[in-house]
């Protein structure tokens, strides 16, 4: 799942750039001309659709890798906090935008998509960064013991009911005793 969000992820920023490029980078050769770059409508197209897949991907990577360590794990909270409210703005502003009646407000939403887009897009490696340097703080013994030393996108194992607790490891935590 890690590699398909990470995929999408890259879709939707690409085709966004390549818009706004064609959008607002590129002047109209036909003063007639409903757009500016015949290439246009089909980046939107590849943006709104590869979006719908983002925004799947956004809700499965919440239930399987932000609530079960949301109160476990301190490594990589903050910048995992700063994705999720830039995630809501973009997924709310992109939403918004097509419904937006008047110009002003969609001019906002407009603003809002994309720099809340862009820094997502930017937020991306620096929680893959920071949870990288956390993992090898823990590893080396600097950091939190309590942490996992292992972070993916995979859902907590279940136990069966009346099942007894596994008991924690540190060395299946990879911490030496």
């Amino acid at each position: 799942m890690r590699n398909s969000f990470l995929a999408t992820a890259l879709i939707c920023t690409v085709s966004a750039l390549l818009f706004a490029v064609l959008r607002y980078g590129i002047e109209a050769a036909d003063d007639f001309s409903a757009f500016n770059h015949p290439a246009q409508p089909w980046a939107l197209d590849l943006h709104i659709a590869s979006s719908v897949g983002l925004s799947v991907l956004l809700g499965l990577v919440f239930g399987v890798h932000v609530l079960p360590r949301w109160s476990t794990e301190a490594r990589g909270r903050n910048s995992g906090r700063t994705l999720l409210v830039l995630a809501t703005l973009m997924v709310a502003s992109g939403a918004l935008l097509p419904v937006c009646a008047r110009e002003v407000l969609r001019s906002w939403m407009a603003w809002i998509h994309g720099v809340s887009g862009a820094a997502f897009a930017l937020g991306i490696p620096w929680h893959l960064i920071r949870v990288r340097a956390a993992r090898k703080r823990t590893v080396q013994g600097t950091g939190d013991s309590a942490l996992r030393t292992e972070a993916d996108f995979s859902a907590p194992r279940l136990r069966a009911r009346g099942a007894p607790r596994p008991r924690a490891s540190l060395a299946r935590d990879g911490i030496a005793r």
